[in-house]
């Protein structure tokens, strides 16, 4: 129930607003080939799917428990627009590894979303509408291996956010509106291997990233003065991934002298759509090829008709004559 205030003139009334109440059952025969990026414990298991809910902020939504459903593997939302997850979901479905909710309009997740969560292996909250992680949201996901929160709105995540994710190999964090992201929030993730960062807006500070990164993606975040130093630390890294940067200084910025000697794993780099002299991109292939680094190139960004080295772009510098 909600307070309201009506004010007329000098005259104030207070007007209680009833929050509606809808009972939710959930189709365990909805047709997932029209999902595509499932889970595949969604695809090869038991599954349960919330369809065509379409409610405000004052709707409670309570689950129609059903005890047939009880071993499910994952429960889903599709064609859906809630602002925030039923808040007996775990209690009803305790056992399930995967949730998929995915475009469904979230704008918050309150404190007890995942009370009962602990046996969530993946979760999927992209493309919604939330703006700030709080301390210990993930925190009864003990188990969890996956979690996936590209395109919304992040701001903020509190350094405590992932606290007690041990077990977490994937996060991704991609196409938000992150600008910092504190030390600790990521840097206790101890077995972290995949972190997709792109399309943010973050800077590189020494020891913000776990250790035990194999895969670590900073695509178009606007990197100027990037260098591998700022990573020294990440000895099992193996897959760097820098396209659409704004990289553009001379190889002993980026790739120091004897950098290597800490950074034993890497092998695979992404340069792509960045904004490098040819001289200068030259200088970095030459230096790259002799350590036995590749360059990757996202097929999409594959340059072909224009300057390039390798098929990543570069620009040709401009030469005056008298």
């Amino acid at each position: 129930m909600k307070l309201f205030f009506l004010c007329f003139s000098s005259v104030c009334l207070v007007v209680f607003a009833q929050s509606r109440v809808i009972e939710l059952k959930c189709n365990p025969n909805y047709d997932i080939s029209r999902i595509v990026n499932l889970p595949y414990r969604c695809i090869n298991g038991l599954s349960c799917f919330f369809e065509h809910i379409h409610v405000d902020e004052n709707t409670n939504l309570i689950l129609n428990f059903d005890e047939t459903n009880y071993g499910l593997d994952c429960v889903g939302f599709v064609n859906t627009t809630i602002s925030e997850l039923p808040s007996n979901l775990f209690n009803k479905y305790q056992a399930i590894n995967s949730l998929y909710a995915s475009n469904i309009g979230l704008l918050k997740l309150p404190p007890n979303t995942f009370q009962n969560a602990s046996n969530a292996l993946d979760i999927n909250l992209s493309d919604n509408k939330l703006r700030t992680l709080e301390a210990r949201i993930f925190s009864p996901c003990r188990y969890l291996r996956k979690l996936v929160l590209h395109h919304n709105d992040l701001e903020e995540i509190d350094m405590d956010a992932f606290d007690n994710l041990n077990d977490l190999e994937e996060l991704d964090l991609s196409n938000n509106l992150l600008s910092v992201i504190p030390h600790k929030a990521l840097g206790q993730l101890k077995g972290l291997k995949t972190l997709i960062l792109g399309n943010n807006s973050l800077n590189v500070r020494y020891g913000m990233f776990p250790e035990s990164l194999v895969t670590l993606d900073l695509s178009y975040n606007k990197l100027e003065n990037f260098t591998l130093k700022s990573i020294i630390s990440l000895q099992n890294l193996k897959h760097l991934i820098l396209n659409g940067n704004r990289i553009y200084r001379f190889r002993q910025h980026i790739f120091p002298d004897g950098i290597l000697d800490p950074l034993k794993s890497l092998k695979h780099v992404q340069l792509s759509d960045n904004e490098f002299y040819c001289t200068t991109l030259a200088d970095i292939v030459i230096w790259l090829e002799k350590h036995k680094l590749k360059i990757d190139v996202e097929p999409h960004l594959v340059i072909v008709n224009s300057s390039n080295i390798r098929g990543v772009g570069c620009k040709e510098e401009q030469r005056f004559f008298l």
